[in-house]
């Protein structure tokens, strides 16, 4: 029997750029949230994380959960929904 290895990202803002990038690829968010959300990561990656810049990220969250319940693509729900934890909960 084969086993593999479940990957699980860590939940650091690179990797919620990489969501970002993929989703805009798709289509799946619109052209200007695309930008707001890199903009908001790139303030608070400059900042060091300070809370002002964190409470800004969370305030993505709920829209992009409920994206996530709308969206047509499967993989593009999951995204979001990845997106939206960690944009929650950034680790440095």
């Amino acid at each position: 029997v084969q086993n593999q290895e479940k990957i699980v990202w860590p939940a650091q803002l690179i990797v919620a750029k990489a969501y970002v990038d993929q989703l805009e690829r798709s289509q799946a968010l619109a052209a200007g949230q695309t930008a707001e959300l890199r903009k908001a990561i790139q303030s608070a990656e400059s900042s060091n994380m300070n809370q002002k810049d964190l409470l800004k990220l969370k305030g993505f969250a709920p829209s992009l959960e409920k994206s996530a319940a709308t969206t047509k693509s499967a993989a593009d729900s999951t995204r979001l929904q990845a997106l939206a934890e960690i944009l929650k909960r950034p680790a440095h």
